[in-house]
């Protein structure tokens, strides 16, 4: 049996820790070819996004 990954239930633990101490959760991706995003935020080959509850 296949289990499913744990990733997302990690992300979401560490997201939830950082809101309730008070910290901004960031995420950097990494941005390759197929990636759509401002290229002027981009930097050594990431982007990092804010992924806070306040975030625009």
């Amino acid at each position: 049996m296949d289990l499913p990954s744990t990733k997302p239930y990690l992300i979401r633990a560490i997201h939830q820790w950082c809101t309730d101490n008070g910290f901004t959760p960031y995420l950097a991706v990494t941005v390759d070819a197929r990636t759509r995003v401002p290229m002027e935020h981009v930097r050594d080959g990431q982007i990092v996004l804010n992924v806070g509850y306040e975030a625009t």
